[in-house]
């Protein structure tokens, strides 16, 4: 905001995220600084040769090491970060995830296109179309 004024973190949706300290938490995130190491476990028992552009599917069994909350600029609310440690990882096909990866991307372009009013459409912003 202008002026180095904050939106009041009354004024922001709520993600049924518990407070902290007072303050609405709206986001999460995570950061798993090991995230290297589970890997290169993986590949030291089961080698992979990865070419440029290749895509592969790795799952991780994570365990949260620490819960911070940060603040989230121009806005009086936090985001909280979970740090995760890698329990394990392997790799896993395409087929074993695809349909969570496709709910997944569907979840996030829905998201994308913004709440709707109800009787609408999804995607569907109830704006006048210009001609």
């Amino acid at each position: 905001m202008a002026d180095g004024m904050k939106t009041p973190g009354s004024m922001l949706p709520d993600k049924g995220l518990a407070p902290f300290e007072g303050l609405p938490v709206i986001s999460a995130g995570m950061e798993i600084p090991g995230a290297s190491g589970g890997l290169r476990d993986a590949l030291s028992v089961e080698p992979r040769e990865f070419h440029h552009e290749a895509e592969c599917y790795v799952v991780f069994q994570l365990r949260v090491r620490k819960v911070r909350f940060d603040p989230i600029k121009d806005v009086d609310a936090l985001q909280r970060v979970h740090v995760m440690d890698i329990v394990s990882a392997a790799f896993v096909s395409h087929e074993l995830v695809a349909d969570e990866l496709e709910r997944q991307q569907l979840k996030l372009e829905e998201a994308r296109r913004g709440p709707t009013l109800p009787g609408m459409a999804p995607g569907e912003s109830g704006e006048p179309q210009g001609e």
